[in-house]
């Protein structure tokens, strides 16, 4: 549970989501029109994880992603996304495997030269370990997921943030919160940092992505780090855009 100190930091926090979003929308009105996608966007990837935790128990994910960018009209785009990861987790007392899953989909309004604010919802499917006299065997849960987000563009830096809440079908629910810009250090290469906090743990991510010219900016390649209370997280992903010829900014911006 976070402190006093963060619950003002969280206040400051929607008051910067309503600043964003005001200031996006307003943006609408000052830009010519356009839309929100310029042509249909998908992608595909691969990923894989290596979690460390406390008393030298770790976890190994390996995933897969894919997402479907769509234009809705003038302005408005629509957003689908799917992922499935294997993930193998070592404990003190014994050890499993396990899956996670989920499938969203998300509504946005976008002015490719301001920003962009949206919705988005996510099923999800949660695994994990647990143990008893006869030893470890895996269970699992599902949750809902509802979110909503606001993006400033602003020359090289986006910045934004987000509002969320996970509902359990064991009964639980959480609550969070969290702030990201990410620069575009060239055309082709981002830096994002991020913070997030509320019901679950302080959580602090930067990742950097760069998608190669010489591959015809037609693959991204990710790294990324993850850092909780006690826990340590790196990632590395690689993404695959069928669509090709865009920088990774103007992708970001314009197409997904």
């Amino acid at each position: 549970m976070l402190g006093v100190g963060t619950f003002r930091q969280l206040g400051a926090l929607i008051k910067s989501y309503f600043v964003l979003l005001v200031a996006v929308l307003s943006g609408f009105n000052t830009v010519a029109a356009s839309s929100a996608v310029e042509i249909i966007h998908y992608q595909l990837g691969v990923s894989l994880g290596q979690t460390d935790l406390p008393g030298g128990a770790d976890i190994t994910d390996y995933g897969v992603n894919g997402g479907l960018t769509v234009s809705l009209g003038q302005s408005v785009g629509l957003s689908l996304a799917g992922s499935y990861a294997k993930s193998q987790i070592d404990l003190n007392y014994g050890s499993c495997d396990v899956d996670n899953s989920a499938v969203g989909a998300g509504v946005f309004a976008r002015a490719s030269t301001v920003g962009r604010v949206g919705a988005n919802y996510t099923r999800g499917h949660a695994g994990y370990c647990t143990s008893s006299g006869l030893g470890t065997y895996s269970e699992s849960t599902e949750n809902d997921n509802y979110g909503v987000y606001a993006e400033y563009y602003f020359q090289a830096v986006t910045i934004g943030v987000t509002r969320s809440r996970s509902d359990y079908d064991a009964g639980s629910a959480f609550d969070s919160a969290s702030a990201f810009a990410t620069w575009y250090v060239t055309p082709n290469v981002s830096l994002r940092l991020s913070a997030a906090g509320l019901d679950a743990k302080d959580t602090y991510r930067t990742s950097l992505e760069y998608q190669p010219a010489f591959l015809g900016t037609s693959t991204s390649l990710l790294l990324g780090y993850i850092k909780q209370p006690d826990v340590d997280t790196i990632t590395v992903g690689f993404s695959y855009y069928f669509d090709k010829h865009f920088d990774l900014k103007t992708r970001d911006r314009q197409y997904r």
